[in-house]
């Protein structure tokens, strides 16, 4: 069996925040969602470490995404992985944690 991977490129900027992708793998009582935080597979940053992205590699699933920049460009949030590479976008961690019980949103 194929499995069908993706790359995620998130803009870092570590004076804005802190960059990471995480799997969501459930709900949480304290921060509402579990994640399991995902190492990138490369990076490309300054010398400092402070500017640049990281390029995560991963396959299907809910997934959270924090880029440090606040810039409409940059996309924080919510995001499905389809068996067919397709990344969609979720509105809330309610709906990534319906679309992780299968529920309709």
């Amino acid at each position: 069996m194929i499995m069908t991977t993706v790359e995620i490129v998130l803009d870092v900027c570590t004076p804005e925040g802190k960059t990471w992708l995480a799997r969501i793998t459930g709900p949480d009582q304290r921060f509402g969602v579990a994640r399991e935080f995902i190492s990138p597979a490369e990076r490309n940053t300054s010398r400092s470490g402070r500017t640049g992205t990281l390029t995560y590699v991963t396959g299907p699933g809910i997934y959270e995404r924090r880029e440090g920049r606040h810039s409409l460009k940059h996309r924080n949030g919510f995001f499905r992985v389809t068996a067919d590479g397709t990344i969609e976008p979720l509105e809330s961690a309610k709906a990534a944690l319906d679309a992780l019980s299968g529920t309709p949103g």
